[in-house]
């Protein structure tokens, strides 16, 4: 398995981490038909801080216990682009880690609205289509 930010597969800006590294390996698939592992693996994604999945589209679902949230959050602290404030913020001046957490959360309420178990949060994935 290997897991990613949407927006690093999407975007067009350079230096997006492993999403150019995807985009390139992907465009360039003899690359990847030399390995003989690609085929059974999977590349998922998940969303920024700034959006989620409609839920429609949701592939997998993993509840988050308050623990795990806080690890996301230092994981996120770890992140140098992370740290303090977004570059590209918008109107909204929360940092990126309340941000994380605020869709993680507002995910594990749409699941508990829909009558699954209440989490603390949810992150949530789709896979991608190579």
């Amino acid at each position: 398995f290997f897991f990613q930010a949407e927006d690093g597969i999407r975007d067009a800006q350079e230096s997006r981490g492993l999403g150019d590294v995807y985009k390139s390996q992907v465009s360039t698939q003899s690359t990847w038909e030399a390995e003989d592992w690609l085929p059974n693996a999977d590349l998922w994604l998940y969303r920024g801080a700034w959006q989620e999945w409609d839920i429609d589209q949701i592939q997998m679902a993993v509840p988050l216990s308050p623990d795990e949230v806080l690890k996301k959050r230092n994981a996120i602290f770890k992140h140098q682009s992370q740290k303090d404030f977004p570059m590209f913020p918008g109107n909204d001046k929360r940092e990126f880690w309340m941000r994380a957490e605020d869709r993680n959360r507002g995910t594990a309420n749409t699941y508990n609205t829909l009558g699954f178990p209440e989490y603390e949060a949810i992150e949530a994935f789709v896979r991608y289509q190579y």
